[in-house]
């Protein structure tokens, strides 16, 4: 029987590369209330917290503002966004940073020809050597802005936040995400720079519903950054994600991972986002099609011919994700 595969004729990339940011004020963010506003900032003589006693937690935060009436002053958060679009894709990528911090810690560029975090090795068909990132600002709810003192009774400036979780039934209101919204149905991937996520969940959020998409329609394959992708004697690699959304980096667990993430996408509107560690990006690489196979489909002469995955490398027919048999992708 012939096999089914899916044309590659109309796949649509764009990679990253010298960018302008949009600066803008955030207004989601701006309030007057302490007592039910998400935002606090508060100036650097109100010393809410003596030496030693600085709180490890968010809820410590909040008692504390509540309990002693601390003042909350109306102040605008700045965002950072950059466009990009393709025949079927239109990206829209968001980075909000502290409120202390420069406009270029919105995103930084980083990678390179011959740096040890460019997709630009034999493993990969997609060769993407710069990317850009956020330094700060996770996707969160609320943003407490306020001081503590070192040993010499100095301000020392902290910044707690409501993080964005799994199953939270809104979308969050400041942070760092890319929204990718589709004409059509397909496969999405991702180049991404993703730091820890052994810790941090690694999520794509359909907008509309505001719901997670499964972990088993998530896949990534790619490098450990950890002196030249070194990683455990092995370097490009399918990686394992776990039921909470972070990703098996047992052996090297602070280190970031860089690669492909790929999911399938119908014509809707997803946000991307890792909501408490840095996610940057090397660029996107969109296949058309039906997310089961089943769209633009063309019978193939050669139902044994060999099988790989998007960086070349032999796989068998069980293999979960994009392939490639006779030149011609499929799912």
């Amino acid at each position: 029987m012939a096999s089914m595969a899916v044309s590659v004729n109309a796949q649509e990339e764009w990679k990253a590369s010298t960018l302008t940011f949009e600066e803008s004020i955030l207004t989601s963010m701006t309030t007057t209330d302490n007592t039910t506003a998400p935002a606090y900032l508060i100036p650097k003589d109100t010393k809410q917290f003596a030496q030693g006693t600085y709180p490890d937690n968010l809820s410590t935060v909040k008692s504390w503002l509540e309990s002693n009436g601390a003042a909350t002053y109306a102040f605008n958060l700045k965002e950072y966004t950059f466009t990009a679009s393709t025949a079927s894709v239109s990206m829209k990528a968001v980075s909000t940073p502290n409120q202390d911090a420069s406009a270029n810690e919105a995103w930084q560029a980083a990678g390179g020809e011959t740096s040890n975090v460019a997709l630009n090795t034999d493993d990969c068909v997609l060769k993407w050597t710069t990317y850009v990132k956020p330094k700060n600002g996770n996707p969160s709810f609320g943003y407490y802005d306020y001081y503590d003192t070192n040993d010499s009774d100095e301000p020392v400036h902290r910044v707690q936040e409501d993080a964005w979780t799994v199953g939270s039934t809104s979308l969050p209101l400041k942070g760092c995400y890319y929204e990718f919204t589709f004409s059509q149905a397909g496969s999405l991937d991702m180049g991404v720079y993703m730091n820890r996520p052994n810790s941090s969940p690694v999520v794509v959020v359909e907008k509309e519903s505001k719901a997670a998409l499964p972990v088993s329609s998530l896949s990534f394959e790619g490098f450990c950054q950890n002196n030249g992708y070194s990683y455990n004697e092995k370097t490009y690699q399918k990686w394992t994600f776990r039921d909470d959304y972070t990703i098996d980096v047992s052996l090297q667990v602070n280190r970031p991972l860089l690669g492909y993430l790929s999911f399938p996408v119908e014509a809707k509107t997803y946000i991307v986002m890792m909501p408490t560690n840095q996610l940057g990006i090397y660029g996107f690489y969109f296949t058309p099609g039906d997310p089961a196979g089943i769209n633009n489909v063309k019978a193939e002469q050669n139902a044994d011919a060999p099988i790989y995955n998007l960086a070349g490398q032999k796989v068998d027919k069980s293999y979960k994700g994009v392939k490639v048999q006779n030149g011609k992708k499929f799912f």
